[in-house]
């Protein structure tokens, strides 16, 4: 569709854009009388009502004519007017032009702005041009006699085709929008729980290691006791000499306090703690589901027609339940875990009392706080 309709090919431009690709520019045009002459005998002219003319419209445009008749000639304006622009915005945009032309018995040419005539035959109440289209062609269009009031009727009519464009053209991009909304809730629940299922996985893996660590531990508790009972023979042999104290706090202390003491606390504590961030990954991958499910939910509601393959209710529920099964088990293995490594320096430092005291080797390193539980 072009963009203005050139004086020399208006009406040619209207009708080619309507049997080609959509609705044509428009021009407004002034109402004026018309007068009707007989080319062979040239009686006395009688004057049309004023407003009187010929109207032409197709999909998306309106035409209008009216002209004075001085023998063979016309003279008078056209009125195009058309659908412009791109939906939801679309609008009717009017021209008008200067119309010249020939009317000799059936025949009839008209050229708009001066410029190349079109030709085709009158009828009394109707004339048909022959408009040039662009394959070469000629595209005959039909223009019957009509009032103003006819021409404005037809002009609303096209103003209400472009509102309804608009309103469906505008429909439809919510709906589209509606849509996108959707479908962006749909990926997001559904990256959700597949980010639950692994991360529960891993919550369920990192518990494994407390196994491995506190056998460690074990096997220095059991050196822990070895070099308790080394001191406590030394202490009942006299020809041992300084080394009972020496034992007592270099070996069986150095044993409590800093292997087994620190197997709870640097070991087994840091697996707690990479046990506890990864429950809290978990915990943070249910809060976002539940969030993510409630918004498409709502998001749902506002196109129920729309059905894309959404997960379930059922489906996000039992991704839940699952990740906290395996939140509440790898919570209560590491707590567990916890326990038995307190357990573990809890005796190391008692047989270092113990060593201690066989020696007379002075006051024994306190028993330190126990590693606490996770949430």
């Amino acid at each position: 569709m072009r963009s203005r309709i050139g004086a020399s090919v208006a009406l040619a431009a209207i009708m080619l854009s309507a049997a080609c690709s959509g609705p044509p520019m428009t021009i407004a045009g002034a109402a004026t009388s018309t007068s009707s002459v007989d080319a062979e005998s040239n009686p006395p002219q009688t004057a049309e009502p004023v407003g009187t003319g010929y109207l032409a419209a197709g999909p998306g445009w309106v035409a209008f004519i009216e002209w004075h008749k001085q023998g063979t000639s016309l003279t008078g304006t056209a009125q195009f007017d058309q659908a412009a622009g791109t939906a939801p915005a679309e609008r009717v945009s009017a021209q008008t032009v200067d119309v010249d032309g020939q009317l000799s018995g059936p025949q009839i040419s008209l050229s708009f702005d001066s410029e190349t005539a079109q030709f085709g035959t009158f009828s009394g109440s109707s004339f048909t041009l022959n408009v040039p289209q662009s394959d070469g062609s000629l595209l005959p269009e039909t223009f019957h006699k009509a009032t103003a009031a006819e021409f404005n009727q037809a002009v609303s009519t096209l103003q209400e085709q472009v509102n309804k464009t608009n309103v469906q053209a505008s429909q439809a991009a919510t709906v589209q929008h509606d849509q996108a909304v959707i479908d962006r809730d749909v990926k997001a629940v559904g990256d959700d729980i597949n980010r639950l299922d692994q991360d529960a996985s891993a919550v369920a893996a990192s518990v494994g290691v407390f196994s491995k660590d506190l056998e460690t531990e074990k096997a220095d508790l059991a050196t822990t006791a070895k070099d308790e009972q080394k001191v406590l023979t030394e202490a009942s042999n006299s020809s041992s000499g300084d080394n009972t104290c020496y034992d007592a706090q270099d070996v069986v202390g150095y044993d409590a306090q800093d292997v087994v003491e620190y197997d709870t606390e640097d070991v087994i504590g840091y697996d707690a703690g990479q046990v506890e961030g990864a429950v809290t990954s978990v915990r943070n991958d249910i809060t976002a589901l539940r969030s993510d499910f409630a918004q498409l939910q709502k998001d749902a509601v506002v196109l129920p027609s729309y059905q894309p393959n959404a997960p379930t209710g059922a489906e996000v529920d039992q991704a839940i339940a699952s990740a906290s099964k395996a939140v509440s088990s790898a919570v209560t293995g590491a707590n567990a875990a916890i326990d038995q490594a307190n357990a573990y320096t809890a005796a190391a430092f008692q047989y270092a009392a113990v060593a201690y005291r066989a020696g007379n080797c002075g006051s024994p390193p306190s028993t330190p706080e126990p590693e606490k539980h996770i949430g």
